[in-house]
């Protein structure tokens, strides 16, 4: 049968076999409207273009994606959680990727974020972990006058045992203060910190440096001279 203008089907179309032609656009949809948010395939759906396949919408999918070609979106890609999406080529991205879950490999050290050819311009974080080690960074406004120090940061004892802190204090007037500290522990009591060097660009504000432990969390803190804003990172090495 040849059907040489349009094909209005009112009912179900049931096709046993492939549907094979030069069609520029398929449109599938549960009422026939295009842009209706109720259209879609409740089953399983295969489609094989060798010119690719597009689509100006969001493409919204209960089940699992599997693309063995480049996936190339309009719109926006929303996988639901717990579900897979399988890209066998390249994945290309001109906007982000909206953080819902966790982005990780497979496997351990199954997989590295670029590479000695492709490098990332910049990489923002606020945590970075290794295999052995970790580094945070932290911002904390500190008061003077006081009789206690400011905690700047806390971490498990059981989990690291020592750990470097670069740290810069500037105050009211502008000055700015930095130094570098050391910390160790072991997780029983005997926990200690030492200052080995500090540079300022003009009047140096003191810094006293304490350390203490309370179960299995060693608290690192400090009390200023002057007030300002504390800004630094410290490096923890596991036990």
């Amino acid at each position: 049968m040849t059907i040489g203008n349009d094909l209005t089907v009112t009912n179900d179309l049931t096709v046993s076999g492939s549907i094979a032609g030069s069609a520029d656009e398929m449109i599938i949809s549960a009422d026939g409207n295009e842009a209706s948010a109720s259209g879609g395939v409740a089953g399983t759906l295969t489609l094989n273009a060798s010119a690719g396949i597009f689509t100006d919408a969001d493409v919204d999918i209960d089940g699992t994606l599997d693309v063995a070609g480049t996936a190339d979106f309009g719109g926006n890609l929303t996988v639901a959680s717990g579900v897979s999406a399988n890209f066998g080529g390249n994945v290309l991205i001109d906007g982000y990727i909206a953080k819902v879950g966790n982005i990780k490999p497979a496997a351990n050290d199954a997989q590295k974020l670029g590479d000695q050819n492709y490098l990332w311009n910049a990489l923002y974080v606020s945590d970075v972990h290794y295999a052995n080690s970790s580094r945070h960074d932290f911002s904390q406004s500190v008061t003077s006058g006081g009789s206690v120090g400011t905690t700047m940061f806390t971490f498990s004892n059981q989990l690291y045992k020592s750990g470097k802190i670069v740290v810069q204090l500037e105050d009211s007037s502008g000055n700015v203060t930095a130094t570098e500290l050391l910390v160790v522990t072991d997780g029983s009591g005997n926990a200690k910190v030492v200052r080995y060097g500090t540079v300022s660009t003009g009047t140096e504000i003191d810094m006293t440096w304490t350390v203490s432990e309370s179960g299995n969390i060693t608290s690192v803190a400090m009390l200023p001279g002057s007030s300002g804003t504390v800004k630094g990172h410290y490096e923890l090495t596991k036990a």
